[in-house]
């Protein structure tokens, strides 16, 4: 594995990791569970990672029906990876979240 594999290895766990709330101080204010027990919870999250030959959804409208499908059934995109050999783009990886 490169460097560059390694720093986009690295920052998409960080990613996971905080939109996990595993480094936040406390709930997130808009999470359901933040607001059904006056803000003492912490959220409680389903993570879901798409992955994408190539760039992306540029081009691909399966891909962007999928996304949208994902976005209806109440999962939220927090990060998008380009993962990189020799240059060029190989796969894009969608991270998504939504409240259990």
């Amino acid at each position: 594995m490169n460097k560059r594999n390694l720093i986009y290895l690295v920052g998409g766990a960080l990613a996971v990791l905080l939109s996990a709330g595993l480094w936040a101080q406390g709930p997130e204010a808009d999470s359901p569970e933040a607001e059904s027990s006056g803000g003492n919870a912490r959220p409680v999250w389903q993570h879901l990672a798409l992955e994408s030959p190539g760039a992306g959804v540029t081009g691909s409208p399966d891909l962007a029906r999928k996304i949208n499908r994902l976005g209806d059934e109440g999962w939220e995109l927090v990060d998008v990876e380009a993962i990189h050999t020799k240059g060029s783009t190989t796969k894009t990886v969608y991270y998504f979240k939504r409240p259990r």
